[in-house]
């Protein structure tokens, strides 16, 4: 049996990655919200960012892979606390399992805490659901910097990736809400996820070939590992 939660990240110690990793837990999803330890407070999180850190790499460890929800746009957000919500993505443990991240940018809605006309008149709240300012940040601008497009096929890359996403180290995989074939080989899910994912930046020209023949060796590889993951969902 294998299973996969949503999980207070932060609660995870050693004995408890150990025992999810013995009960045939693959992975979980974590609202991880920011890096920001200010954004954190406003949110009412009561989890530290060392601790988030801490407990993605102790399920790593025992192969259970995270998919990281965080959230641009907050009341309060900027270009310090955005930097902030990037560093500690890039110091978390990519050598164990899967790292995925996924990037909201905030929807305000009519009923949420953030709407209220107390929240409003003390951040300085206009506007609703996508189409909204506060004192630190537009809509228009936390979509710019956060959303990552949805790719249509497994070989073809995101023609574009948000200004956070490139900032993100390439062991980062961005989550397309897609099938994550936990149960395929890890070496494989590696292989694919890299290709992809540094494809995308190459074409962006975020990063330069390491040498001429790059892209064609990684197309070449995102193929084949699309080829074994479609055989691997034929044969089951």
């Amino acid at each position: 049996l294998q299973w996969m939660s949503f999980q207070r990240v932060w609660i995870v110690d050693d004995e408890l990655a150990m025992w999810m990793k013995l009960s045939g837990c693959v992975s979980i999803v974590a609202g991880i919200e920011s890096g920001s330890p200010e954004i954190l407070r406003r949110m009412g999180k009561p989890c530290k960012v060392d601790q988030t850190v801490r407990s993605i790499k102790l399920l790593s460890l025992q192969g259970i892979s995270t998919v990281g929800m965080l959230i641009c746009g907050f009341p309060g957000e900027t270009l310090k606390t955005m930097q902030q919500t990037i560093d500690m993505v890039n110091s978390i443990y990519t050598d164990g399992a899967l790292i995925f991240m996924k990037i909201m940018p905030l929807f305000l809605t009519p009923l949420a805490k953030v709407s209220s006309a107390e929240w409003r008149a003390k951040y300085h709240i206009v506007g609703t659901w996508d189409d909204w300012s506060h004192e630190t940040m537009t809509a228009a601008e936390c979509i710019r910097s956060a959303v990552c497009p949805q790719r249509t096929l497994p070989t073809h890359p995101p023609v574009a990736q948000a200004w956070m996403f490139t900032q993100f180290k390439d062991t980062i995989v961005p989550f397309y809400d897609e099938p994550l074939h936990f149960e395929a080989p890890l070496e494989l899910l590696r292989r694919f996820h890299f290709a992809r994912n540094r494809l995308a930046r190459l074409q962006q020209q975020i990063l330069e070939p390491s040498y001429p023949q790059e892209p064609t060796w990684l197309w070449a590889q995102l193929e084949k590992a699309v080829a074994e993951l479609t055989s691997r969902e034929t044969k089951t």
